[in-house]
């Protein structure tokens, strides 16, 4: 009922907080062993998961193609306190003969896993394009597995629960590319992962309330693992 700005709440100009959905938060919480790791987060801004990869103790490279988002990403890791390499540049066209252990792959989607906090999508004109979509996914992937060392990893994302983004796509991938394996992510540090987790070793979750009254959105990640 009162409005108040969100950097007056305590703590904020301190950097001691950073805000970030349930489901969005959780595929790197889950992730095991990345200290010293060298980790790259493609099309990072505003940089939710970059925080995490520092905070865990990975050795980041936090990289964003859009002006104005990286310069968001720069002024937030400032307010907390945090720093790692930034590049400003898109992934696609980077030539980098450095090797990363994990490539973080946030990757541009539909959205439509937000729909619990962003309703218009319902009420958009036209829907995605979803061939211009995948395209983008698929590109990003080949990048990614290139830039990756023997037993390396990388954690493909999206914000989305529809099947040709976020399953369909590591399916198509995977057949393509028999040097990588599909890694389960693990559920014991947290209880409540265990639910978001299928059989098939995906994170997948559905706008939803958790038994604890919290809201979630929906989203969708997979670990893939390079084998040579």
């Amino acid at each position: 009922k009162e409005k108040n700005l969100i950097e007056d709440i305590e703590g904020y100009k301190e950097g001691l907080w950073w805000v970030q959905d349930f489901s969005t938060m959780l595929p790197i919480y889950l992730l095991n062993n990345i200290r010293k790791k060298n980790v790259a987060d493609f099309c990072a801004a505003p940089g939710g998961k970059t925080f995490q990869l520092i905070i865990k103790g990975a050795r980041v490279t936090s990289i964003e193609k859009n002006n104005t988002r990286y310069h968001l990403m720069k002024e937030n890791l400032k307010r907390l306190n945090l720093k790692c390499n930034t590049v400003l540049k898109d992934v696609l066209t980077l030539n980098s003969r450095k090797k990363f252990d994990i490539i973080i792959l946030d990757a541009p989607c539909s959205s439509v896993g937000t729909i619990r906090r962003n309703p218009e999508i319902f009420f958009r004109h036209k829907e995605p394009n979803f061939k211009k979509i995948k395209s983008l996914q698929q590109q990003l992937l080949n990048k990614a597995k290139n830039l990756l060392i023997k037993n390396g990893l990388i954690v493909y994302m999206v914000c989305s629960f529809l099947e040709e983004e976020t399953g369909g796509i590591i399916d198509e991938f995977l057949k393509k590319n028999k040097n990588f394996k599909l890694e389960k992510f693990s559920t014991k540090k947290s209880i409540n992962a265990k639910s978001f987790v299928n059989d098939a070793g995906f994170y997948n979750i559905l706008p939803n309330q958790r038994q604890n009254k919290t809201l979630v959105d929906g989203f969708f990640a997979a670990i893939l693992k390079k084998n040579d």
